[in-house]
């Protein structure tokens, strides 16, 4: 019993989303009908140009999310950091591992990737 309950914790832990929201940022969903993305805003004021980053590492759980150190980084307003399909969130597309793979910059993703940019900027 003992060890079954450190393998239950291992596997709860290295399952657990560790992502954090940087200082300064704020996280909400944005659903697409067809996904759910995680999106990272700082200090967004309508009318005025977006720095979008853009997540390019597919893993639904990266180690290192490259685009949002370089977010969190940005000393601009309007600081938008978008993550890759099934980063971070569970969606029942996420359930096709080449959502997250191959099929990662497929033209109906990068739409869809598109429309969440389209969505926190209006």
């Amino acid at each position: 019993m003992k060890y079954f309950s450190l393998l239950l914790i291992f596997l709860l832990t290295a399952c657990a989303n560790t992502q954090r929201t940087p200082t300064g940022f704020s996280m909400h969903e944005e659903d697409t009908n067809n996904f759910l993305f995680a999106v990272w805003e700082k200090n967004i004021t309508a009318g005025k140009p977006l720095r979008i980053y853009i997540e390019g590492e597919g893993n639904p759980n990266p180690k290192k999310q490259t685009a949002l150190i370089f977010a969190e980084k940005d000393p601009e307003q309007n600081v938008v950091y978008i993550a890759r399909p099934c980063q971070f969130i569970t969606h029942k597309a996420c359930h096709n591992p080449a959502i997250w793979n191959e099929s990662r910059f497929d033209p109906a993703i990068i739409a869809e990737t598109s429309k969440t940019a389209v969505e926190v900027e209006a």
